[in-house]
């Protein structure tokens, strides 16, 4: 399961990672994730970096819930059924 925390701006560098920690020589940091050691000082996150950042978007749903009421084979969806669909993450203020 992921989550999203409203508002947080994807870190540049693990230094401004809410989950990275000073390793115990202090010439490194720690992911508290990964558990991998960073170079102190390293312009970009790791490759293997779990977060990753979600792009302005509208209103997103969950599309199975609205493909399992969905009486027809030939996926016959109207308007009002997306709209009634339930919402997994509200649109952000820079995609409306």
């Amino acid at each position: 399961m992921s989550i999203l925390i409203k508002g947080m701006e994807m870190p540049t560098k693990c230094e401004a990672c809410v989950l990275a920690r000073l390793s115990d020589t202090g010439e490194s940091l720690l992911c508290g994730y990964t558990f991998d050691t960073v170079p102190w000082g390293d312009i970009k996150p790791p490759d293997n970096c779990p977060l990753v950042p979600v792009p302005p978007h509208g209103r997103l749903i969950d599309a199975d819930v609205l493909a399992a009421e969905c009486d027809s084979p030939h996926w016959c969806v109207w308007l009002s059924d997306i709209d009634a669909a339930p919402t997994v993450v509200p649109a952000e203020e820079a995609a409306k």
